[in-house]
């Protein structure tokens, strides 16, 4: 974790993988992995690892959050980045952000009541640009351009531009 800490991302993934070959079941050994694969770009890798902490354990908050974030990436991850934030939603259900994730997982999979039930939550609270502009996705593409509409304005309010797919 110093290694981490101090920018020396390669020679962290070195030490964690030597700490694992000492000993398999460090969960701290594990995370660090996970992490540093992750700060170094290696997103399949840091996958892989940070599916191993959730087999140890499966309530690992920054392990489920992530696992979650990088369920965007591709699409085979995006049902267990769904399972991931749901454990963590149960865990803590008023993390917004694992909501917001959560919300545009399920809109990626094109389950467009799930998503709309989790940007309703979201919108109640101060929510980031990009969880409106994410909302204004979902709504449109389930049949409600009305209101994507009016969230797509709300986004445009904060003085970001609307671009590419969106």
């Amino acid at each position: 974790y110093t290694l981490l800490g101090q920018g020396l991302v390669r020679d962290a993934i070195a030490a964690f993988k030597r700490a694992l070959e000492n000993y398999p079941q460090s969960l701290p050994a594990e995370l660090g992995l996970a992490i540093a694969y992750r700060r170094q770009g290696l997103t399949a890798e840091a996958w892989t690892a940070y599916q191993q902490v959730l087999a140890q354990d499966p309530t690992n908050q920054l392990a489920l959050k992530t696992v979650g974030l990088l369920g965007g990436y591709r699409p085979e991850w995006q049902q267990q980045g769904i399972a991931a934030l749901t454990t963590l939603l149960n865990l803590s259900p008023n993390d917004t952000e694992a909501r917001t994730q959560r919300g545009l997982l399920y809109g990626y999979q094109q389950r467009f009541a799930e998503a709309l039930a989790d940007y309703q939550l979201v919108l109640q609270t101060n929510p980031t640009p990009e969880a409106v502009l994410g909302a204004a996705q979902a709504y449109t593409s389930s049949g409600n351009p009305a209101q994507g509409l009016e969230l797509f304005n709300r986004y445009r309010a904060t003085g970001k531009p609307i671009t590419g797919y969106e």
